[in-house]
C-alpha cells in the first residue's frame, strides 16, 4: 500500500476502503481534468484538491496559476456530487488552512467567493446519472 492510500486509511476511518490503483490513478485524473480544461479553451477553471496531490492541484499553486493567469475574481465551487464536509470546511471554512482563508490571505484578489452546491444539484449531472445507472441495469438484465 503506497503513503497516499495509507493516509487516506487511517485519515477517514469511516469511510470505506478504495484500492490502491483507484487513488493513485484518481490523483493523475486531476491533473488530466485541468489540462482538458485548458484544451477545451476553458482557461478560467482551475482544478485542485484538498490534500494538494499532485503538486500542482495543491491551493498554493492554484492561487499561483489563478494570479498568473490575471484573474482578480475568484468562485470557489466543490467538484463533488455532494457538497458536504469538505466543501463547508476545507474550501469555504474560516480556519486559516481553508481555500477561502487562503486565497484572501494572497491579498492579490478583489474578490472571493465560495458556491455550496455539489454537482449533483446539476440536472445534465443527473441525468447523466440516470443514464449510466439504466445502462449498468441493462446490462446485469442482459
Amino acid at each position: 500500500m503506497c503513503d497516499c492510500c495509507k493516509q487516506r486509511k487511517s485519515h477517514r476511518k469511516y469511510e470505506p476502503y478504495i484500492p490502491k490503483p483507484f487513488l493513485c490513478t484518481a490523483k493523475v485524473s486531476y491533473s488530466q481534468m485541468q489540462t482538458t480544461m485548458q484544451t477545451l479553451g476553458y482557461d478560467n477553471v482551475f482544478i485542485g484538491t484538498v490534500e494538494g496531490e499532485p503538486e500542482d492541484t495543491s491551493c498554493e499553486a492554484v492561487i499561483e496559476a489563478v494570479k498568473a493567469a490575471g484573474y482578480t475574481k475568484v468562485i470557489l465551487r466543490p467538484l463533488m456530487v455532494v457538497a458536504g464536509d469538505h466543501a463547508n470546511n476545507d474550501m469555504a471554512g474560516e480556519d486559516a488552512d481553508s481555500w477561502l482563508s487562503q486565497f484572501t490571505a494572497a491579498g492579490c484578489f478583489e474578490n472571493v467567493d465560495c458556491q455550496i452546491s455539489g454537482l449533483g444539484r446539476i440536472a445534465d449531472i443527473q441525468q447523466l446519472y440516470i443514464a449510466h445507472t439504466k445502462a449498468a441495469m441493462d446490462l446485469l438484465n442482459g
